[in-house]
């Protein structure tokens, strides 16, 4: 699978200056983003997939930041060290109460800042996760939304295998909607998402 994480990250640091901060970073397993974190003071990892925690743990050593993550593997309502900023990495869409967990980061530190599939993103819908999606970004909007932006990139697989082997762990209804691309090569799924930065509480 090809996506530009170069330009996701930049977009994220565009959006956001994380010079210096203390961040709590959710989601953190797999590693994609770790380069954002060059210029931070700190970083507190939180995920629940112990391999996707193995996959962080390279990343961050390949990347030379040891010295900057403390990696957890755990819920992130058990976490209560405090911070200059909560990061949700495309995770909150699958926590089932995303208000509480909203909440929870703002007891941590005075912002929260969110990257999540966007509720028109073709991604998601292939992934069966539109319904997910618009329950976070609904529960988002109940706070002090400051800022936020829309952003476009695409995921790219080689043929309908390599689809089917990043899809197959979302279950039946996802496979079945892989099949429109069955038999073909070079697939391209678009995938919009979103940024937003909140503070304060509940609107």
């Amino acid at each position: 699978m090809a996506t530009d994480m170069k330009a996701l990250i930049a977009n994220l640091t565009t959006f956001y200056d994380l010079t210096g901060k203390k961040v709590i970073h959710v989601g953190a397993g797999g590693g994609q983003l770790v380069s954002y974190a060059r210029g931070v003071d700190s970083v507190l990892a939180v995920d629940t997939d112990a391999d996707a925690i193995e996959h962080l743990r390279k990343a961050v050593e390949s990347e030379g930041l040891d010295d900057l993550f403390y990696i957890v593997l755990g819920d992130f309502a058990e976490v209560h060290e405090c911070g200059d900023v909560v990061f949700f990495e495309f995770c909150l869409h699958e926590m089932n109460e995303p208000d509480k967990m909203i909440s929870h980061g703002l007891e941590l530190a005075p912002e929260v800042l969110v990257i999540d599939h966007d509720r028109e993103s073709e991604w998601a819908w292939q992934a069966c996760e539109t319904e997910k999606v618009e329950k976070s970004w609904s529960a988002i909007e109940r706070f002090n939304v400051v800022r936020s932006q829309n952003y476009r990139t695409t995921h790219e697989f080689e043929t309908h295998a390599q689809l089917l082997d990043k899809i197959s762990c979302l279950g039946a209804p996802a496979i079945e909607r892989a099949k429109r691309f069955e038999g073909s090569t070079g697939i391209t799924i678009p995938m919009k998402y979103r940024i937003a930065l909140v503070t304060g509480k509940r609107t």
